[in-house]
């Protein structure tokens, strides 16, 4: 259960770098002066967050590990404090019995009470055009646990990552890279 006035978005995704480019191509469309951010280190302690016109520049910056979208677009160099979109990176990993694709995220979450009216208003605005992004450049991943074969809802699959898997026969992961998954 959220905080009173949470206002949370999810989606979890396998992409490749070339999806992530493509959903970064899909966000410059919608949104022409965004610009994507890297974080390093821990919350308290970090150097300070870099700046990028394009996700894989941000992406590479802060470790190849994720990053953010500050939103509402424009925004202002150095704003803190202010919701942000999470391009969580999956990645290919191996374990004892091969290779396999664990999963990525696409989120976002913010207080209603922090942000004025309109600003919720522009936020809640903005944050479904970055989901018509992602949902435009992939496609429902239809996988099945392999442990008891129940179908999964709810993730999505980049076009490249959707060839790979189907190309190799890759099993696909949560994160805890235990509960792995097969396309239906």
């Amino acid at each position: 259960m959220g905080f009173p006035g949470s206002r949370s978005k999810e989606t979890r995704v396998w992409l490749l770098r070339s999806d992530e480019a493509r959903f970064g191509e899909a966000i410059a469309t919608v949104f022409p002066t965004a610009t994507w951010r890297c974080r390093h280190g821990n919350r308290l302690d970090r150097e300070p967050d870099h700046m990028f016109e394009g996700v894989l520049d941000a992406l590479e910056c802060g470790g190849g590990v994720h990053a953010f979208l500050p939103l509402p677009v424009p925004g202002e160099p150095g704003m803190r404090g202010i919701p942000a979109v999470q391009l969580l990176r999956s990645d290919l990993r191996h374990n004892e019995q091969g290779r396999y694709f664990r999963i990525g995220r696409v989120a976002i979450r913010w207080f209603e009470p922090d942000l004025s009216p309109v600003m919720h208003q522009l936020v809640t605005r903005q944050t479904n055009e970055v989901w018509r992004a992602l949902r435009s450049v992939t496609s429902p991943a239809h996988v099945v646990r392999m442990l008891d074969g129940k179908e999964v809802a709810g993730r999505r699959i980049g076009p490249d990552a959707l060839r790979l898997v189907q190309a190799e026969g890759l099993p696909l992961s949560d994160w805890t890279d235990a509960v792995m998954y097969r396309p239906a």
